[in-house]
């Protein structure tokens, strides 16, 4: 998928350095920024209006005084149970400093389960079930397992696809540019999805309640989806 995005941003007039570590950003005397940067051992340079940095988040707890009250935390962020509880009793983390996935809808559902806690609320909030979105275009849209992570746990799997190319909507809209993929376990059951295309970011939530259902693609693949529109990206997905 990565790659597939890759190259239609490149299409799109978007040059990549990839492998390369910034060493230097400057002001030349024009206004512009210089950057510097190592490829290879090698120093290069370019000149550039804007720079933006995207260099990760980590949590920021710096200012807690964390220590003074014995609650547990590493470079990770603080430790929290199933129920956000910390080691401290009565005291709750939720979100960015907890690690893990630093997504707003995430943080939302973490606190969601800490009040649940609080107040003897019994939910069925599923964490591994977590879509995640790149807010590229065309947008790319994950959740559940990838198959790297099918091989690695040594899950048995199948592959099931769809293009934007052959879903009418998408052609209509000049939006045809896009893949639509989904894994199986041996079982049939919906184990992942990954969309990369137009409104991505609003299918795959159809995917994530497949996902959390436990549903398996001999039910899914006869949902009847309304017609046309890009939601049936993903039902030729579960019909190939």
């Amino acid at each position: 998928m990565s790659k597939r995005l890759k190259q239609q941003l490149s299409r799109s007039g978007i040059s990549f350095i990839l492998g390369a570590s910034v060493s230097s950003i400057s002001e030349s005397p024009d206004g512009n920024l210089e950057v510097g940067y190592l490829l290879k051992e090698k120093e290069n340079f370019i000149s550039a209006d804007k720079v933006l940095m995207a260099v990760g988040r980590r949590p920021n707890v710096d200012s807690l005084n964390l220590s003074d009250i014995e609650l547990q935390f590493d470079r990770k962020g603080i430790k929290v149970d199933s129920a956000m509880r910390t080691n401290v009793p009565d005291i709750y983390a939720v979100g960015d400093v907890t690690g893990g996935y630093m997504l707003a809808h995430v943080a939302s559902a973490q606190g969601l389960r800490a009040l649940n806690d609080i107040t003897g609320v019994k939910d069925s909030i599923d964490f591994g079930c977590v879509p995640a979105v790149v807010f590229t275009n065309p947008e790319l849209a994950t959740v559940g397992l990838s198959e790297e992570d099918c091989k690695a746990k040594g899950i048995s799997f199948s592959v099931h696809k769809s293009f934007y190319r052959a879903n009418g909507k998408a052609v209509s809209s000049g939006e045809s540019e896009g893949l639509c993929k989904v894994l199986c376990d041996e079982d049939g059951k919906i184990i992942g999805c990954h969309i990369l295309g137009a409104s991505a970011s609003t299918l795959v939530a159809e995917a994530a309640v497949l996902i959390a259902l436990g549903a398996d693609l001999e039910k899914a693949r006869w949902i009847i989806h309304a017609h046309p529109t890009l939601s049936e990206v993903l039902l030729s997905a579960l019909r190939s």
